[in-house]
């Protein structure tokens, strides 16, 4: 399996790197994760290359920092950037977003309104999401139920 892993929170990705590779070997299955950490890293690595998972951050830079001399906050809905991209373009990997924020927008948008229009808009495609806390264990189990029924 070739993942695409765009995360910007080091630790985090870490987290998610190590639970994809366990989550697939577990099903019998090797993994090639591709990392990036921002939209524009993403959106390159989407174009140049075929994968068959895109694990999303909602929350990410628009450039690497590498690549920028200006600051670069997060961007609330730069997923959605790369979600509507897809659509768009009629790329159609199969996307999990990992969000650990519960409001986006300064707390006007829910992840349970975020996820029910993605869900509408996003659809074969957008997959489902995973609340990620690094105090818990479930986003752990909620990634490996979503792997096995991807690519079941």
């Amino acid at each position: 399996m070739k993942v695409l892993l765009v995360e910007d929170d080091v630790g985090k990705r870490k987290d998610l790197h190590l639970q994809l590779v366990a989550s697939f070997s577990e099903q019998g299955k090797d993994c090639v994760i591709t990392e990036k950490e921002s939209l524009r890293s993403a959106w390159r690595a989407l174009c140049a290359h075929e994968f068959d998972l895109l694990i999303l951050d909602m929350s990410l830079p628009s450039s690497d920092i590498s690549d920028d001399s200006a600051p670069n906050e997060p961007e609330s809905f730069a997923g959605r950037e790369i979600l509507d991209q897809m659509r768009l373009r009629r790329i159609h990997t199969p996307v999990l977003v990992v969000t650990q924020y519960r409001t986006f927008e300064r707390g006007t948008v829910s992840l349970e309104e975020l996820v029910a229009g993605f869900s509408e808009r996003y659809s074969p495609f957008f997959r489902g999401y995973i609340y990620y806390n690094a105090s818990s264990d479930n986003w752990r189990k909620q990634l490996g139920m979503h792997l096995t029924e991807i690519f079941k």
